[in-house]
């Protein structure tokens, strides 16, 4: 007999990979800049900072970009977002979960008569989607929940989103440096992908400008090939669109707005032509 055909093939699970978000900011003095600036904090460089992102779980098809264990006491989430993602606190909820399930390995410490102390959660979403959206936002899990009558949701969780595009967040960006440049490197490659560059040239070109105007300048010549190599898998055929359909978009927008312009320069001429006629008839 021949074997089913129906049957499905497992996937293998892809390895985790490096985002170029989270290659750029896993290194410390960057990651606490970023943070404190997000948080208000002023936690001093030798800060015990333990990296614990979840590197070998996949949730819905993504993996979580950036965690961390400050003193050993808080927990920070990172994520990156190109694309806005209203369901963030509940995939954080999860990431959350599986954190707190590896640092109690042992589940009968919590049936203890002793209240058992756990790390409070700080979750924070990077945005430089290429949807416009405000500087700030507060995502919350009780916006998912179902509308039940008389229902008082017990379960909690916010997200701070952040728009860290090119342009956004002034004070933010001048206080974090490393996310400023960042920012203008994003915005540097969709440029050269904006005026119809293939995909590989946009991101070469991107890391020769950004290097030669001091730019992230010292990781991308020590990165390069990784940056590349990430950007380019990051990148997808969607984003390539639309950049290049929002930029034509604007330019067209602009081509309206000087034509509308132009337009009610000739009708205030007009207009002060027939108030001047008519203050001469009535003379």
């Amino acid at each position: 007999m021949k074997e089913e055909k129906t049957k499905k093939k497992a996937r293998p699970k892809r390895a985790y990979k490096d985002s170029l978000f989270t290659l750029y900011f896993r290194e410390k003095p960057r990651l606490l800049e970023l943070y404190n600036v997000l948080s208000g904090n002023t936690y001093p460089l030798d800060t015990s900072i333990m990296i614990n992102t979840i590197m070998n779980v996949l949730f819905f098809g993504q993996y979580n970009d950036l965690s961390f264990l400050i003193n050993g006491r808080l927990i920070v989430l990172f994520e990156h977002q190109a694309s806005w993602n209203p369901n963030m606190p509940f995939r954080l909820l999860l990431y959350i979960v599986e954190l707190y399930m590896r640092m109690f390995p042992d589940h009968s410490t919590f049936f203890s008569s002793k209240l058992v102390p756990i790390p409070p959660v700080e979750c924070y979403v990077l945005y430089n989607g290429t949807d416009e959206k405000l500087d700030h936002s507060v995502l919350k899990l009780s916006d998912a929940f179902h509308k039940v009558e008389g229902a008082n949701p017990m379960l909690e969780l916010e997200v701070h989103v952040y728009n860290v595009n090119n342009g956004r967040n002034p004070d933010i960006m001048e206080k974090a440096q490393s996310l400023k440049e960042y920012a203008a490197f994003i915005a540097c490659v969709r440029t050269h992908l904006a005026v119809g560059k293939p995909l590989d040239k946009a991101i070469e070109h991107a890391i020769d400008e950004c290097i030669a105007r001091n730019i992230m300048s010292d990781f991308l010549k020590t990165h390069r090939v990784e940056v590349r190599n990430v950007l380019f898998n990051e990148v997808t055929v969607e984003d390539v669109i639309r950049v290049r359909t929002r930029d034509a978009r604007d330019e067209e927008a602009q081509k309206w707005q000087s034509v509308l312009a132009e337009k009610d320069i000739v009708l205030a001429e007009k207009d002060a032509i027939i108030a001047k006629l008519r203050a001469q008839i009535g003379g």
